[in-house]
Order: structure tokens, then sequence, then C-alpha cells
């Protein structure tokens, strides 16, 4: 497998997704667009990124993510040395999502593209990801 598409959900999709991640012969996009993504999900597969080896790339566009769900994610991404690219367009991170997330990715050296278009970013929200105060290895798109 080195692409995983979830279309549905259910308790033993976070069973296969798990198993999944820790397969480690193979490098793998996750694709999570348009899921709900409860505190129970994003919780889940938080703890599953903190020992993920294998996916490279995260989407998680529409996933109704909010200020607090993306620390569970930026937490789990802080020392990840595996994803280069993530995904969290179409979602509801505001000026305070975005300034958790780029504080902790300052210890990320591994993601170089973070997708943030369409969420609830000000201008002020993306001087956190500013290249003249941060690695210019990260693009981010707003």
């Amino acid at each position: 497998i080195t692409t995983l598409t979830v279309i549905s959900w259910f308790p033993r999709e976070q069973d296969f997704i798990n198993t999944a991640l820790q397969n480690r012969t193979a490098q793998l996009t996750l694709s999570l667009d348009s899921f709900y993504m409860s505190d129970e999900r994003i919780t889940g597969l938080a703890n599953a990124l903190q020992h993920n080896t294998r996916i490279t790339s995260l989407s998680l566009r529409s996933g109704s993510i909010t200020d607090e769900k993306v620390q569970y994610l930026a937490d789990a991404l802080q020392h990840n040395r595996t994803i280069n690219s993530l995904d969290l367009s179409h979602n509801e991170i505001s000026d305070t999502g975005a300034q958790y997330l780029a504080e902790r990715l300052q210890h990320n050296h591994t993601l170089v593209q973070l997708n943030l278009e369409h969420n609830k970013i000000s201008d002020a929200g993306k001087q956190f990801f500013d290249p003249s105060t941060k690695s210019d290895r990260l693009t981010v798109l707003f």
C-alpha cells in the first residue's frame, strides 16, 4: 500500500490505520479528506502519528479541524521525521491555531509544505510563519 484514502471511519478503521502505520515497508500517503474529525478521531490519529515511520503526506482537508484539534496534531508533528506534506485546508483554524502550529513546527525539520488555505487565519496570523523569523524550508500556502 502506498496510498490510503479512507472513505468511511468506524472503530475498525482506526485499527486498520494503526496497523497500516506500523508496517514499515513503504511510504504512505494518507488522505482523510472531508471527514469530520471528532475529538476521538483526532486524538487517535495524533497518537498514531507519534510513532509514524511511513506517512510522508497527510491530507485532512475539510475535516472541521478547530484551533483545539490542531493542537493535538501540532504536538504529534513536533518531532515527526517522516511527514513532508500536510494539507489542513478548508478547516476552522484561526490565528490562535496558526500560532500554536507555527511554534510546534519550529522543531520539525522534515515538513516542507503546509496548506492552510481557506481557514480563518488573518494577515496577523500568517506572520507566525514569516520566513524572515522562521526557517525558510517550510512553504505555507494561505
